[in-house]
């Protein structure tokens, strides 16, 4: 399903595995107005609105002030003996 974007939103994508394009190409087809680029450190001044990011290391934290953190998804931790 694609959502309509009236005004650009700024979505960074940061994963440390090696699948990255696949998500920025979904995520991009799926919000076809959106701004969505892979944050690293030395894109680290640019700015987002929301991110889809797992295991994110502290300074892609420290370098958002405008990330809108209504929402969170973590993975349910199991305990094995």
């Amino acid at each position: 399903m694609l959502c309509q974007v009236d005004a650009t939103m700024n979505i960074i994508f940061y994963s440390p595995e090696n699948n990255s394009r696949c998500w920025l190409d979904d995520i991009s087809a799926s919000l076809p107005g959106a701004d969505v680029w892979l944050w690293t450190p030395d894109c680290a001044g640019r700015q987002a609105d929301y991110a889809v990011l797992w295991a994110p290391p502290p300074a892609l934290f420290a370098s958002q002030h405008q990330l809108n953190l209504n929402s969170s998804v973590s993975p349910k931790q199991s305990s094995r003996e």
